[in-house]
């Protein structure tokens, strides 16, 4: 018990000790040099320590092993030679290596070739995995933390592991979807998020590591050589699993099989659940918060904020709030399916929670296609913005689905009548005709005088030519020069007879450039004329 807590307090002073001394060298591509050497001789420093504590009788004379490391970490202050430098890093590599063998007590000078690389081997696995087995199972938590306080505070962690990834997502995708939001956010979090995420990258992972290196030779399994050796005798295929401090081998037939007493599937409490809902609820809440106003004012409210266009307001936003909106289904899905259904109280308060989050999605939907309708009102509409608006429609349509059947507890309807809706949806896109909507709304959006791409128009389907052609008139002179010469050059050649080939759009759009061709001709020349 004692160890184990040394050893963490150990991994985490070299994990923030290697944040100031390497960051600077991982990031901003300053030479390698002092921060290295003294890096490997205060590791060197902590496992000296650890060997000398009165509860590890361990084999010292494996400190010998340590001098080798100390001395070529001096390599990267007296040397540049990239070469030199990885043939040092490759000697402090095995140093460490046989000092932690050695410090178990198994002999590294009598080894042979074939114990050497399996020495190896374990340099590199354990590491990786010794510091997960020292915190499932030498760390007495129990002692630590009163029982009591254990039933709550590891479901409340765990539920902050999941629900704080899940935070940052959401806030990631609002602050790039709303300027005023992430002013609010950036004022909230007047700290360098990205610089943050950094350093505990670095913390975390040199401390994983230290640890793993530390208690790797407190290990008596590991001291009797570890199940690596037993390769050489294995009759069948075999997997090493890391498992309560070694490396047992496990035919892959038997790795196939289910272990005695698990679990099918992961399953988590309320309380994981509860908490990582709540925290996206909360932000969700603060989102809406800040988007009523311009839920209200609309475009006015736009136009008076500083710093605030229509392109950053509707465009930008729109899409952040889109894949906001089509990853909260899955989370409650995942959730719900998760959930350890051990009371009613916990169904329920699941479904307050799943609901809450829903009605919050539903006025960010709503602030999603309002800005879109402001877009379109100023710049025009497009393939991308219609059928993704078509996309936001049926996510709303999910959602109500998602009400009346996993959250009452008809989650075997969800697929299906996600299905429907969707077909609904493409059906209801069929009748309407995306490609006519479009050339309708951008010919209209030209006559009130505001930007038209004619271009783009021309790149619109045959649904759109029947209708184009009805709406010509009132078009710029120079936009229905280009219209007409378009469709007239496209008219040589675009029937085929082949009854195969047949399609009713082509058919029509043909026939209104035939029934308009001589006026289309007379545009494409003059620019000016009235078309039937």
């Amino acid at each position: 018990m004692q160890k184990s807590v040394l050893i963490i307090g150990l991994s985490i002073s070299i994990g923030l000790i290697a944040d100031a001394l390497l960051k600077n060298t991982l990031t901003t591509g300053i030479p390698i040099g002092l921060g290295i050497t003294l890096f490997i001789q205060i590791l060197a420093a902590a496992t000296t320590l650890l060997a000398f504590n009165k509860d590890m009788p361990l084999g010292r004379k494996g400190l010998y092993f340590l001098i080798p490391s100390v001395l070529f970490s001096t390599g990267f202050v007296l040397r540049d030679s990239p070469t030199l430098l990885a043939i040092d890093a490759g000697v402090i590599f095995l140093s460490l290596t046989f000092a932690a063998i050695s410090l178990t007590g198994r002999s590294v000078t009598t080894a042979g070739i074939g114990e050497y690389l399996l020495h190896i081997a374990n340099g590199f696995l354990i590491p990786l995995v010794s510091t997960a087995d020292m915190l499932s199972n030498s760390v007495d938590w129990e002692r630590l933390i009163p029982e009591n306080a254990q039933k709550h505070i590891k479901p409340l962690m765990r539920g902050l592991a999941i629900g704080l990834p899940l935070t940052a997502v959401f806030l990631a995708l609002f602050m790039s979807g709303d300027a005023a939001f992430a002013a609010i956010a950036g004022k909230s979090l007047s700290f360098d998020f990205g610089d943050l995420c950094l350093n505990s990258t670095i913390v975390v992972t040199t401390a994983w590591l230290s640890g793993g290196f530390l208690h790797s030779f407190t290990l008596s399994k590991f001291a009797q050589g570890g199940a690596l050796n037993e390769i050489a005798l294995a009759e069948s295929p075999m997997l090493m699993e890391y498992q309560d401090g070694e490396f047992p081998l496990r035919t892959i037939e038997n790795r196939l099989l289910p272990r005695p007493g698990e679990k099918p599937g992961l399953k988590l409490g309320i309380t994981e659940i509860a908490t990582a809902l709540a925290l996206v609820d909360v932000l969700f809440f603060s989102f809406v918060c800040v988007q009523l106003k311009f839920l209200f004012g609309g475009a006015s409210l736009v136009e008076l904020t500083p710093g605030l266009s229509f392109a950053d307001y509707a465009r930008n936003g729109f899409f952040s709030l889109n894949i906001a909106a089509a990853l909260v289904l899955p989370v409650l899905l995942v959730a719900d399916h998760m959930l350890t259904r051990t009371s009613t109280i916990s169904l329920n308060v699941f479904r307050a929670l799943s609901f809450t989050l829903l009605g919050l999605l539903s006025v960010v939907m709503a602030s999603a296609m309002m800005r879109m309708h402001l877009y379109q009102s100023e710049y025009g509409q497009s393939e991308l913005r219609l059928y993704t608006s078509a996309f936001m429609g049926w996510l709303a349509m999910v959602c109500v689905v998602f009400g009346g059947t996993v959250l009452v507890g008809k989650r075997k309807y969800f697929a299906f009548g996600s299905f429907v809706s969707g077909l609904f949806v493409i059906f209801g896109l069929h009748a309407a005709n995306p490609d006519a909507m479009i050339a309708v709304a951008n010919i209209a959006h030209a006559k009130t005088g505001k930007t038209f791409d004619a271009a783009y128009l021309m790149t619109l389907s045959n649904d759109a030519i029947p209708t184009i052609i009805k709406n010509l008139e009132g078009l710029p002179v120079d936009k229905k020069r280009l219209i007409a010469s378009k469709l007239v050059n496209e008219q040589k050649g675009a029937w085929h007879g082949d009854w195969r080939a047949f399609n009713w759009s082509r058919m029509n759009a043909y026939q209104a450039v035939e029934n308009n061709l001589p006026r289309l001709k007379e545009l494409a020349s003059k620019g000016d004329s009235h078309v039937e």
